[in-house]
């Protein structure tokens, strides 16, 4: 895992700021810096953190045999051992011993663009094509790795981060529409950002542009859910066989490999098959002061269970709170979820003992073990005659801000529109209206859902367009590379993927029976009670902070003259505070949503003063 930095500029050849730029990459790659640079044009700037191949040969930026390509990547390929072989077979020669990197820079020589399909793990990459003077770029199939980019009149920028373009630029300019759809649905989905004239590759995309003539020649979707969707019979053994696959490729690599464990079936599944393919292993988990958030009883049992050394670290409201200010740093955009506060920490603890660490993450989109799988389903045990009446209410109560849960939506479960159901678990068209906004919606079904034959499939391949790549990818891999912690997640595996669309869901899942395949697995080793309890979450006490903790630095941050959220949106939040008093809950959300955002904004004014 590393960052990386590019700049091509046509006219303006000044580079002064480059390494200064470069710098703030150093969160992701500690432990090596390095450059490449023409006299005429381009710089590229790279911040290593070692995990294959320790050998400085393996350095990045990395130019092949024939001085012909230069590649910056972000990322681990965890069948670069098959790519290589494959590689030598046809001709292709290695610098390295064992680098990855190289073996996409080898790959694309041979297989051009298409290379993209032949590699299995999490990537972002820059390749500079110097003889016809293009660039190569592209994101991996569920985002994992990030990709910015700001094109100008004569200059392109690519960084794995936005802070690098922005003191680049040396000035930014918020987009207004960008800033509306994050208070709908707190993130800003790519291909924009919160700043005019600077986006990001989506996931499972690719880009190709020519640096003379200073325009994009392609740009394409190569992976997408709905081109797996199938109804073929599941296939237990089969499933199995995919993830200790999946699980076996990510124990590679020239530095000791832990797992996180929160005792839940993802982790647990996770270190039983880890342990069958390591010599040793730690687990680390965490434990919450507060019951109703604390599986470390559960944690402790399965890292017995598999006689694995595990490390606890109990987390109380005061330590979330000493790290809420790095944790909102992590990110380059505003981000709403609050379970980044200590998914922020967990990543820090984490880090003072090792590089890599093995997660769950993934788990509950592979095999619909959000709540949200099965609430959404309550419309199908409606009767018939009730649906539209239901619909109705249902719609007139939002509308009307009659309920005050989550998005302010929640009762639009009810709609008998699948999309429609689906959407109301993300977007709070309201708070909008309610700032005086009247004439913005983010279209979320048209830009994200999947239809299929089946609701539950759709909601799964809708989830790996929108929730997974845009939320819990960009959470994990904020939080873990500020702390320079690389993060691999089996479930994330694309093969893995691809095999649970093509099946029939009712093979893997049950409204009231989520996750067969891992309970199936975990049964001869727990009981009933571990593996059907009720689901935890992994969150802060949102609601008591901003009525109580952090009621005056969140009051005083927005109903502030200087603020961005009062100067320049004219947003009056004072009556937001009101509202949650009154025991509205939607408004903790909402007052976190202008909360993060104004954070963000003075964190990049603060960058260019």
């Amino acid at each position: 895992m590393c960052g990386f930095l590019v700049q091509f500029s046509k006219e303006n050849k000044n580079f002064q700021n480059f390494e200064l730029a470069n710098d703030l990459l150093e969160h992701r790659g500690p432990d090596s810096t390095k450059y490449i640079e023409s006299n005429e044009n381009f710089k590229f700037g790279f911040k290593r953190l070692s995990i294959l191949d320790l050998d400085s040969s393996a350095d990045q930026p990395m130019v092949d045999n024939e001085k012909n390509y230069i590649i910056v990547f972000n990322g681990e390929i965890y069948n670069f051992n098959t790519l290589r072989s494959e590689i030598e077979k046809s001709g292709g020669k290695f610098l390295t011993s064992h680098s990855d990197t190289e073996a996409i820079l080898e790959g694309y020589k041979i297989w051009g663009t298409d290379v993209l399909n032949k590699l299995e793990g999490q990537f972002s990459f820059v390749i500079f094509d110097v003889v016809n003077q293009t660039l190569f770029m592209a994101r991996d199939r569920v985002g994992q790795k990030p990709l910015f980019y700001k094109i100008t009149n004569g200059r392109i920028i690519i960084s794995s981060t936005l802070e690098p373009i922005i003191k680049l630029s040396e000035s930014f300019e918020v987009d207004l529409e960008s800033v509306y759809t994050f208070l709908q649905v707190g993130v800003v989905p790519a291909p924009k950002t919160i700043f005019k004239n600077i986006n990001k590759l989506k996931n499972g995309e690719y880009m190709v542009f020519d640096v003379q003539e200073n325009q994009i020649l392609e740009k394409r979707i190569y992976w997408s859910p709905e081109q797996f969707v199938d109804y073929k019979k599941y296939d237990y053994e089969e499933f199995i066989s995919i993830f200790d696959e999946a699980v076996k490729k990510r124990c590679v690599a020239d530095v000791e490999i832990s797992s996180f464990l929160s005792g839940g079936l993802d982790s647990t599944s996770i270190i039983k098959k880890a342990s069958e393919h390591l010599p040793s292993m730690n687990t680390f988990s965490v434990g919450f002061l507060d019951k109703q958030f604390d599986e470390s009883y559960w944690a402790e049992l399965a890292s017995n269970k598999f006689d694995i050394p595990n490390t606890l670290e109990k987390i109380d409201e005061n330590l979330l709170l000493k790290i809420l200010p790095d944790s909102l740093d992590a990110y380059d955009e505003p981000f709403y979820d609050s379970s980044s506060i200590p998914t922020f920490l967990v990543s820090k603890l984490m880090s003072n003992i090792s590089k890599v660490a093995l997660s769950g993450d993934g788990g509950d989109e592979l095999l619909g073990g959000y709540q949200r799988y099965s609430w959404s389903n309550y419309n199908n045990y409606i009767p018939f005659p009730l649906k539209t009446p239901v619909s109705f209410i249902s719609n007139w109560m939002v509308k009307n801000n009659s309920i005050s849960k989550g998005t302010n939506q929640y009762l639009s479960m009810l709609n008998k529109n699948s999309s429609e159901r689906y959407e109301s678990f993300f977007v709070d068209k309201n708070f909008t209206d309610t700032l005086g906004i009247s004439d913005f919606s983010y279209e979320f079904v048209s830009n994200n859902w999947v239809e299929t034959e089946d609701d539950f499939k759709s909601m799964q391949a809708t989830d790996y367009n929108f929730y997974l790549p845009e939320v819990m990818m960009t959470k994990i891999d904020r939080a873990s590379m500020a702390n320079s912690l690389e993060i691999r997640s089996p479930f994330i595996d694309h093969k893995l993927i691809e095999y649970i669309l093509s099946v029939k869901s009712k093979g893997y899942t049950a409204t009231r029976n989520k996750k067969k395949p891992l309970k199936k697995f975990l049964s001869e080793d727990f009981d009933d009670n571990f593996l059907s309890r009720k689901k935890m979450g992994f969150a802060v006490p949102l609601d008591t902070w901003i009525k109580s903790s952090l009621r005056e630095e969140v009051f005083n941050t927005l109903d502030n003259q200087e603020s961005y959220v009062k100067q320049e949106l004219n947003f009056d939040t004072s009556n937001l505070f009101d509202k949650l008093e009154q025991g509205q809950k939607s408004y903790k959300n909402r007052i976190w949503k202008l909360y993060v955002l104004e954070k963000n904004i003075q964190k990049y004014l603060t960058l260019l003063h």
